[in-house]
């Protein structure tokens, strides 16, 4: 009845049946792959923002204002309005919507794409009315935008046939074709759009040992021949789209054979045209030699500048050698019989080549934690080790790749184990896999391009967001990162998100530093502040404001990769989550009246060290119970704080403890007729010392006398981030971080750590994107804390408990004093009331 009523193909029916099916199918694999879908709200406020910000960039900011009022307005009698503020820029608009391209690296079952498709729709209906241009039917105009403005890209199969057949429900679902129409239609309702949504790994496409991803970087353009073949590819792709009878490619393969052998000319044409740079730059060090040995023969000073440009063209010469070596390697894969896998260039070789890339990519890239990084073509079964390992170096050797200035990539340097090797700055090994999506989805722009995103917030506040902080920085600019407190974006993931606005990065390393960002926590959720009025104010806010709705702080990027320097001028990141977007005004305030009385953390001890790793604690700690089943002797066993249910009081001592931490340095030789040596071989009947934290040591059972730790900072918590005081010095496992400090400073250290104004600080510097309202600090997040100067803590009331002897000062010229007798059984907000 289908086939009968609407001209529909037959093969696309068994494409939305084959389509509903995968979907019921594939729901384990969507959660083994880290999927989770976004919400609507934040799909049409992310695809408004994005749209507002390109629109912006192609016909002028000062009309940004109008812009907000026109796409942020949906009340249709108030459109009217907002429209005709935009009179005189309805051409320019409706032009640049005409040659828009919009992308979604991360499609999934095609949300983004659907959100931007009404979007794009509605806006194109008021242009067209403004311009008095010959109004199109919803439905095909809607099939315009999806065939010339939309594109997708996914891993998974399934993803990919969801996708278009959302597309296609949003195609037909309003459709004003009436019964007579569709009977003389001669050409399929619905299009084939497996060209704009295309089944590969965005991140990766590597082809004979050659990432082809970056092709398009290999030389400054292609020969005009060639460009015009791309023209003509794109409009042949559209009358395929559009099932005209004029057309060249009468099958898919045909189109997919075109657009190969186009590829295969472009490479053909940088192997012709590299030798010839290579020459040039061979000729011109030539010359920079004999200028240097004239120099030399008449006395004169070596030329500093003249090294500079020698150093220069010798790494240009470098690259144009490796490149070359690359092209030849990716021409001689791509002649084989097998057809290439996904591969950005050959997809969308006329977005690259005539655009120079996407006006918007927007994007929700895959949850998926570091440890969990795997190539997503092999199935669970097939993953190891080893090809995990490998496929992580193939995504950073991608970035590497396409971003070789910032990162200093010398491709001869690299090595197909180890892309680390070939580069100055390289990524941390422990970023999570929407990390490697910022880089390619910032690659993908062309030079006026927007990019938004939805990921975790653990890059703002983690070391391995130091990088991305850093690249944000000096080569884009950073326009909104958005939080919003009153609602959690995904209820059903276990991670906190935020919302990114950026723009397309710049050649020049520096560019980003003349910029201002804008950090944004919303105190409603997103469907009650989707207003212009509100956008703008952020868009033009100079200074800290807080208003009903939200708080913004603009703050310049020169500032902020200012902040997060160390004192040897190397940017090691800062806390941008917790100090712009979660922090108080009673922390500002704090800052600009009391800065002279605040130091870090790092500032005020010797050393901070992790606790005790001991590679097997069900071996190594020990409750009565299992001590008094061993019967094992006293000599090896030493109190031990395992965790922080083991104390209830700030200060410790090693009789309240109850765990013991086995402590043996002995040999099996010395240990006989021993309950220890029993215990350590029945450990050993238990494989515990071929645990891989165990085999490096020399006598697997020996912790090698850990140092004690009198003042121990608990690193995660769910309420009270304490500091435990011991002065007698007792163990702690590595749920802790051990303070090292002289013995005249500790009390007053452990005053400064358990006060209220700390407990800010950790939670403003702590890693709160664990979800569950747990809060992690580590070593260099501690350190980097602000606590209350210990020298300026003075005695306001004397008294017994928590006591030191030196009655006047210390190393840093401090004055201490005692605890009151609560103290010793306090808890924080007592000693806060204390202090």
């Amino acid at each position: 009845p289908l086939e009968q009523e609407v001209a529909v193909d037959p093969e696309m029916i068994g494409k939305v049946y084959e389509s509903l099916v995968s979907v019921s199918a594939e729901t384990d694999e969507r959660g083994d792959a880290g999927i989770f879908y976004t919400p609507r709200i934040e799909i049409d406020m992310m695809c408004r923002l994005a749209l507002v910000d390109n629109l912006a960039n192609h016909i002028g900011e000062e009309h940004k204002h109008k812009l907000y009022e026109a796409l942020f307005i949906f009340d249709e009698a108030e459109k009217a309005s907002a429209d005709a503020q935009l009179a005189e820029q309805w051409e320019a608009i409706a032009a640049h919507l005409n040659r828009l391209t919009v992308l979604d690296p991360a499609c999934g079952s095609g949300s983004f794409l659907v959100g931007m498709l009404h979007i794009l729709d509605d806006l194109g209906e008021r242009a067209a009315r403004h311009l008095g241009t010959p109004a199109l039917s919803r439905f095909e105009r809607r099939k315009a935008i999806i065939g010339k403005n939309l594109y997708g890209v996914d891993v998974m199969p399934w993803a990919c046939k969801v996708a278009e057949l959302r597309l296609w429900l949003a195609l037909i679902i309003e459709t004003e074709l009436s019964s007579a129409a569709l009977q003389i239609r001669e050409e399929p309702l619905l299009p084939d759009f497996s060209f704009n949504i295309r089944h590969g790994d965005s991140l990766v496409q590597d082809i004979g040992g050659m990432n082809l991803a970056q092709t398009r970087t290999l030389g400054s353009g292609v020969p005009s021949d060639i460009s015009r073949k791309i023209a003509s590819l794109q409009t042949e792709k559209l009358k395929f789209y559009h099932n005209e009878r004029e057309r060249k490619y009468r099958e898919k393969a045909d189109v997919q054979r075109a657009e190969n052998a186009l590829f295969r000319e472009i490479l053909a044409a940088y192997e012709t045209q590299l030798p010839r740079q290579i020459q040039t730059t061979h000729e011109l060090l030539t010359a920079l030699s004999a200028e240097q040995l004239m120099l030399s023969e008449i006395g004169k000073p070596e030329e500093t500048q003249l090294d500079a440009l020698t150093k220069q063209k010798q790494a240009e010469l470098a690259r144009h050698e490796e490149n070359l070596a690359q092209v030849k390697r990716a021409r001689s894969a791509l002649n084989a019989n097998t057809p290439p896998p996904f591969v950005w260039d050959i997809a969308f070789v006329e977005i690259f080549n005539q655009y120079g890339g996407f006006d918007i990519v927007i994007e929700n890239p895959p949850y998926v934690s570091t440890k969990k990084i795997a190539d997503p073509t092999l199935s669970r079964d097939e993953v190891t080790l080893a090809n995990k390992n490998a496929y992580k170096a193939k995504l950073a050797r991608a970035v590497y790749q396409a971003f070789p200035e910032f990162f200093g990539y010398q491709p001869e340097k690299d090595t197909k184990e180890n892309p680390a090797a070939a580069v100055k700055h390289k990524l941390d090994g422990n970023s999570d896999l929407y990390v490697y999506f910022y880089f390619h989805g910032l690659s993908l722009l062309n030079p006026r391009g927007t990019f938004c995103t939805i990921t975790s917030n653990a890059w703002l506040d983690t070391l391995y967001g130091t990088t991305l902080q850093k690249f944000f920085l000096k080569q884009c600019h950073l326009k909104m990162i958005l939080d919003n407190s009153a609602r959690r974006s995904f209820a059903s993931a276990d991670v906190n998100t935020v919302i990114c606005l950026v723009a397309a990065p710049e050649k020049n390393s520096d560019t980003g530093l003349q910029y201002t960002a804008r950090f944004v926590n919303f105190n409603e959720p997103f469907e009650a502040i989707l207003d212009a009025v509100i956008f703008y104010e952020i868009e033009t806010a100079t200074e800290r404001t807080r208003t009903p709705e939200h708080r913004v702080y603009p703050i310049s990027q020169q500032a902020l990769l200012t902040r997060g320097m160390d004192k040897q001028s190397r940017y090691k990141g800062d806390r941008w989550g917790g100090r712009y977007l979660r922090s108080p005004d009673i922390y500002w305030h704090l800052l600009e009246k009391a800065q002279n009385k605040l130091v870090r953390v790092q500032d005020v001890v010797d050393k901070l060290r992790m606790g005790i790793t001991t590679g097997a604690n069900a071996f190594f700690v020990l409750d009565p119970g299992t001590i008094s089943h061993w019967g094992l002797e006293a000599e090896f066993l030493r109190p031990i704080i395992s965790s922080p249910r083991d104390v209830k009081s700030i200060q410790v001592t090693p009789e309240q403890l109850r765990h013991q931490l086995f402590l043996c340095s002995k040999t099996k030789e010395q240990l006989r007729s021993t309950a220890a040596l029993e215990y350590i071989e029945w450990g050993e009947s238990e494989r515990f010392h071929r645990r891989q934290a165990i085999q490096a040591r020399r006598v697997w059972y020996d912790l090698r006398e850990p140092p004690l730790s009198h003042l121990s900072f608990q690193r995660r918590s769910s309420s009270t981030s304490r500091t435990l005081y011991a002065s007698e010095g007792v163990y702690v496992l590595n749920g802790f971080i051990e303070i090292s400090v002289p013995d005249a400073w500790r009390a007053a250290l452990c005053f400064s750590l358990n006060s209220t104004l700390f407990q800010l600080m950790v939670n403003l510097g702590g890693r709160s994107n664990l979800g569950g309202g747990v809060l992690e600090v580590t070593n260099y997040e501690l350190e980097n804390l602000l606590c209350v100067n210990p020298n300026l803590l003075t005695q306001i009331k004397k008294g017994g408990g928590l006591s030191w002897t030196h009655p006047s000062s210390h190393p840093k010229n401090g004055t201490f004093y005692r605890l009151p007798p609560r103290a010793s059984q306090s808890t924080t907000s007592s000693l806060t009331s204390w202090n």
